[in-house]
C-alpha cells in the first residue's frame, strides 16, 4: 500500500469534509432532469394505468385521466398523445356548465321580477321559497323541524328576517306630520301618534291605521304597523313609520295624496325622497334598514354574547357628530348589564353600537347560555329618554356604514393567520355599527317574560345577513313564514293581516286559489269498470 501510494505522486483521493448544496445541485441539474424525463415518459410497453394492481384498475382509466394517482396523470397523458389519440377533456358537471360568467348581473335579473332579502342565498339553500309579497320569501326549512322551532320559541331561541317589513320616514315640524296622519287613526282603538310615552321616543307603538273618510264608521282599515319617533336638535320630528309589504304601495300612495307630496329625488341607494309643500319630507328606507326578529327565552343570551359593545373614544367622534359620546356609552353599559331577571318595560327602544360580529364568531354552531347576574333596573329611565342620540337615525351615518364595511375575503385572510383558532380577531380600522334593538313583550305569563317575547333588531341594510349568521352560530334556529303564522295561531291572533283590509281580501283569495289547484290537481276523475 505504501508503494502506491508513492507512486501516485501527490494525489489526494480522501473525500471532502463539507460540501455547498447550491453549487453540488448546479452541478448535477443535466442528471436531475434526465432522470426526471426517463421518469414521466416511461419506455415500458405497459401503460400507465396497467402499471397499477389488477384491484385498483378501472375500465375508464384509459378515457378519464382522473380516475388515475396523481403520480401516473403526466405519463398516461404522454401516452395518449404518442399514439395520437388524447383523452377526452371532462366537460365538468352541468351545474358549472350553465353557471353565468357574471353572477352579480345574473342574481340583479332575477330580481326584477320579484324582490330578494339579503340573505336569499342563505336561505335558498335551506328552505322552501315561494313568492309573496312581491319578495322570494322563506316559507320553511327543508327539514323536519316544525316541532323544533316552537321548541325554540319556548325554550330558546328562533330568528327570523323581517326585512319584508319596510321603513317609511316623515321628516318635519310635528304640527304638519300631525295635521295629515291623525285622520289616518282611531283613538277606539288604543294609544296613538299623540300619545307622550310614544313621542318622546322612549317606546315604540303600534296601532291600525284606517283610509282617511268623512264618516269615521264608513272606513276601511289598512293594516297594523309600528312607529318609532326620534326629535332633532333643531326641533324637528322624525317618525320611522315599519309597514307590511302586502299594504306598502297602498300606504305610500296613501301618503302621497296626504301631503301633497311631488317626487324630490332617487340616489344610488334607490332610496326615493318626497317633499310636501309644507315641508314634510317622506323617504323610502327600503334599501337601507332590515329588521331581524328574535323569539324566545334565550334571545338576551343570544344578543349579549353575539353583539360586542365598542368603547367609544374622540377618535369615533367623525361618525358620531350628531351624538353625544356619554348618552352612548351609558346605553351600551346599561346593554352590557342586561340579564333574563332584568325587568324590562314593555316596547322599551334600546340604542347600541357594535363591533363587526364576524370578530368572535364561533368556530361551530354553539349554543349562548350566560351566567345570571344582578339586574340593574335604575338605568332604564335615563336610558330612555336619551334614544334621540343613536347614529342610525342620520343618513350620513348610515351611507358611511356601507362603505367601510370589510369584505368577508379580508375577514377569512385574518382568521387564516391567526395563532389560535377560534379565538377573537382584531381590525386595524374599527367599525362602529349602529343598532336599535326594540323590545316584544309576550302573553302574560307566571315564568320569564311571556310566550312569543323577544327583540327586533335594526340593522343597516348591507349588515343583516352578517348579524343574522351571527345569531344562528351562536345558537338561534332559522324560521320562516310558518313559524310566524305559527307563533300568531299560539298567540290567539287570527290573522296577521286583517280580513277585512284590502291585503287581507288579496291574501284570502291567494290562499283560496292555492287549496282549490291543490285539490282538483290531487282528486283523479273516476273511470268507469269496463274502460
Amino acid at each position: 500500500m505504501s508503494a502506491t501510494n508513492s507512486a501516485s505522486g501527490s494525489k489526494n483521493n480522501s473525500m471532502p469534509t463539507t460540501i455547498t448544496l447550491s453549487t453540488f445541485t448546479a452541478a448535477r441539474i443535466k442528471e436531475i432532469q434526465a432522470m426526471r424525463k426517463n421518469i414521466m415518459e416511461s419506455r415500458s410497453t405497459k401503460l400507465a394505468f396497467q402499471k397499477l394492481p389488477k384491484h385498483m384498475r378501472r375500465r375508464t382509466m384509459s378515457h378519464v385521466v382522473k380516475r388515475l394517482p396523481r403520480r401516473l396523470r403526466q405519463i398516461h397523458m404522454n401516452q395518449m398523445q404518442k399514439a395520437g389519440l388524447p383523452p377526452k377533456n371532462n366537460r365538468g358537471s352541468r351545474k358549472y356548465r350553465r353557471r353565468p360568467l357574471n353572477l352579480q348581473s345574473e342574481y340583479a335579473r332575477r330580481q326584477r321580477r320579484v324582490k330578494w332579502l339579503n340573505t336569499h342565498l342563505w336561505h335558498a339553500k335551506r328552505f322552501h321559497m315561494i313568492e309573496k309579497w312581491g319578495y322570494k320569501l322563506p316559507k320553511q326549512p327543508c327539514d323536519k323541524s316544525f316541532r323544533a322551532c316552537y321548541r325554540a320559541t319556548t325554550q330558546h331561541c328562533l330568528v327570523q328576517d323581517m326585512s319584508y317589513v319596510k321603513c317609511i320616514e316623515l321628516n318635519g315640524s310635528y304640527e304638519d306630520i300631525m295635521s295629515q296622519l291623525e285622520k289616518m287613526v282611531d283613538i277606539r282603538t288604543g294609544l296613538t301618534f299623540k300619545a307622550l310615552c310614544f313621542r318622546e321616543g322612549k317606546k315604540f307603538g303600534e296601532l291600525t291605521l284606517f283610509e282617511p273618510a268623512v264618516n269615521s264608521y264608513e272606513r276601511k282599515a289598512i293594516g297594523q304597523i309600528k312607529y318609532l319617533w326620534n326629535q332633532y336638535a333643531d326641533g324637528r320630528k322624525l317618525l320611522w313609520l315599519f309597514v307590511h309589504a302586502a299594504f306598502y304601495k297602498q300606504m305610500v300612495t296613501l301618503f302621497i295624496k296626504l301631503f301633497n307630496f311631488e317626487l324630490l329625488k332617487e340616489n344610488e341607494l334607490k332610496t326615493i325622497t318626497y317633499k310636501s309643500p309644507q315641508g314634510v319630507i317622506l323617504k323610502e328606507l327600503e334599501y337601507e334598514l332590515d329588521t331581524i326578529s328574535l323569539t324566545g327565552s334565550l334571545a338576551i343570551d343570544i344578543l349579549k354574547i353575539a353583539l360586542r359593545t365598542v368603547e367609544l373614544t374622540e377618535k369615533h367622534q367623525d361618525m358620531l357628530r350628531n351624538c353625544t359620546r356619554k348618552f352612548l356609552i351609558k346605553q351600551n353599559q346599561v346593554f352590557d348589564n342586561l340579564s333574563k331577571e332584568s325587568h324590562i318595560p314593555p316596547n322599551m327602544v334600546l340604542s347600541i353600537t357594535v363591533n363587526d360580529p364576524r370578530l368572535n364568531f364561533p368556530t361551530k354552531r354553539t349554543k349562548a347560555l350566560l351566567n345570571s347576574c344582578t339586574p340593574n333596573d335604575d338605568d332604564f329611565d335615563e336610558l330612555q329618554s336619551n334614544l334621540s342620540f343613536s347614529p342610525l337615525f342620520d343618513e350620513r351615518v348610515r351611507n358611511l356604514i356601507k362603505t367601510n364595511r370589510v369584505s368577508n375575503e379580508e375577514i377569512c385572510k385574518l382568521r387564516e393567520k391567526n395563532l389560535i383558532p377560534g379565538s377573537e380577531l382584531e381590525l386595524k380600522n374599527e367599525t362602529l355599527i349602529p343598532l336599535i334593538l326594540l323590545w316584544r313583550p309576550g302573553n302574560k305569563e307566571k315564568e320569564n317574560n311571556g310566550y312569543s317575547s323577544g327583540w327586533d333588531i335594526i340593522v343597516p341594510s348591507n349588515w343583516s345577513q352578517t348579524f343574522f349568521l351571527a345569531f344562528v352560530m351562536w345558537g338561534a334556529r332559522a324560521g320562516g313564514l310558518r313559524e310566524t303564522e305559527s307563533i300568531a295561531f299560539e298567540r290567539s291572533q287570527p290573522d296577521i293581516l286583517y280580513p277585512d283590509t284590502i291585503a287581507g281580501e288579496e291574501e284570502e283569495r291567494d290562499i283560496s286559489q292555492l287549496y282549490r289547484e291543490k285539490y282538483f290537481r290531487s282528486s283523479l276523475p273516476l273511470k268507469h269498470p269496463n274502460q
